[in-house]
């Protein structure tokens, strides 16, 4: 966990370290993460990046692309929407969820 005046990519090392990056298989981020070099390093370990790009990305390209750029032209294409139905991202949410509740039933135990 981070605070707000905090670049989450600045932190991606650190967390994959912790978490035994040889496990991962997907990598399910917010915009916060978005940046060629987190999908570069993401994919030096074979890890799946599913991260939407951050406002202002570069629209729909012709050239050979990379994952970011595909997921970038996919969404111009077809839409945000679209975009995280065919990649899940509905997963994130869940996961986010969960954890708030477990932290908020926490709070409520150490009164």
């Amino acid at each position: 966990m981070t605070s707000h005046l905090t670049d989450d990519r600045s932190c991606l090392e650190a967390h994959l370290k912790q978490a035994d990056a040889t496990k991962i298989k997907e990598l399910i981020a917010d915009a916060g993460y978005d940046g060629q070099n987190v999908y570069s390093q993401l994919e030096s370990i074979n890890i799946k990046p599913i991260i939407p790009p951050a406002r202002g990305s570069p629209s729909l390209s012709q050239e050979p692309c990379s994952v970011r750029q595909n997921g970038i032209n996919y969404i111009d294409k077809r839409g945000l929407y679209a975009w995280q139905t065919k990649n899940n991202y509905g997963r994130r949410a869940k996961v986010e969820n969960t954890i708030c509740r477990y932290v908020t039933m926490g709070n409520l135990y150490l009164i």
